[in-house]
């Protein structure tokens, strides 16, 4: 009787260690299903982030392409292309859908550019949503500021064009001023904050992958042990009850 008895008790150690097992083993596996789900939000963070600041390096870009076009040849169109890129930028307008890449060179051929994004959205609120930290939310509004100084210059440009007669000394030392030395200085200092906010962000939100993917790893091998040793109690389980009942 007495041995009967220890086998039952083994018997419910055993059936209560695989309860609980089998209650860890779900936290667990929910616990690295979230661990997962943090590899896809830490990368689409990093994605955002290097979008927003592309974007503002991208802007500066077409602002000086549009800009240098139009003092040279006074086609009006590029002006007015020149005139939405800061109204998108600022969110006075709405930004183009996912053509922006080649948003310009469509408009200007007379193509179809897909609808818009609204309503319009800044840059700064773009970055304050993107999860910037503070220097690297600092480091773009300088970058903006320095743009938008470099946009008061291209516009006094214009304003020469657009009173002057072609070839005329002061259309031409407007046309200059956006290819001089100082122009491109200038340049130089609106990208370099910008390729600093990539290189921190680069850092930062990799650190921010690994750690997650880590994380994952780390409840991926949890799941895995938890999963062996209710096989190994469910072993147990079977032999228990196999001596209780007589074989």
């Amino acid at each position: 009787m007495i041995s009967i008895q220890r086998k039952v008790d083994g018997f419910s150690v055993y059936l209560v260690l695989l309860l609980g097992t089998f209650a860890a083993l779900i936290a667990s596996f929910f616990t690295y299903v979230y661990a997962e789900k943090q590899i896809d939000v830490a990368n689409e963070s990093r994605e955002e982030s290097l979008r927003v600041s592309d974007q503002l390096r991208q802007s500066s870009l077409d602002l000086t392409s549009m800009a240098r076009a139009y003092v040279t040849t006074g086609f009006t169109h590029y002006r007015d292309h020149y005139l939405s890129i800061l109204a998108i930028r600022d969110g006075h307008a709405p930004h183009p859908g996912n053509d922006r890449n080649t948003f310009w060179e469509l408009h200007e051929l007379g193509s179809a550019v897909g609808k818009a994004e609204s309503p319009g959205v800044g840059l700064e609120e773009l970055a304050r949503n993107a999860g910037f930290t503070a220097d690297e939310q600092q480091l773009l509004e300088l970058a903006k500021a320095r743009s938008d100084e470099l946009a008061q210059l291209e516009l006094a440009a214009f304003e020469t064009v657009t009173s002057s007669e072609s070839l005329s000394e002061p259309r031409v030392a407007a046309i200059r001023s956006l290819y001089d030395e100082n122009y491109r200085l200038a340049r130089v200092r609106v990208l370099q904050p910008i390729a600093d906010v990539d290189r921190r962000v680069d850092e930062r939100t990799r650190a921010q992958v690994a750690k997650a993917t880590e994380r994952a790893y780390q409840m991926r091998v949890v799941v895995i042990l938890i999963g062996a040793l209710q096989i190994l109690l469910l072993w147990g389980i079977h032999r228990r009850l196999r001596d209780i009942l007589g074989g």
